[in-house]
């Protein structure tokens, strides 16, 4: 609803596991792919999904979580 509201062209989505075990849960890769797939719908770039904890993190970008690829758009050239 933020991202809507306020235009947004990109988002990175942050949350911390304080059990300080930086890998995530099922659930996480989960909302990651649900939320990958809405923004390529919504056409708001998912540029990450990053865990936080006192001994680092992990980014689920690096980590391949997001699904396919990107699709790239086809430009169309002006006359």
């Amino acid at each position: 609803r933020f991202l809507i509201k306020d235009n947004a062209s990109a988002f990175i989505l942050a949350h911390n596991h304080p059990s300080g075990q930086p890998n995530p849960s099922d659930a996480d890769i989960m909302m990651t792919q649900r939320l990958y797939k809405l923004s390529l719908m919504m056409e708001i770039e998912f540029l990450d999904h990053i865990i936080l904890t006192q001994n680092g993190y992990k980014s689920l970008k690096e980590l391949n979580c997001f699904g396919s690829p990107r699709p790239r758009r086809k430009r169309i050239k002006e006359i």
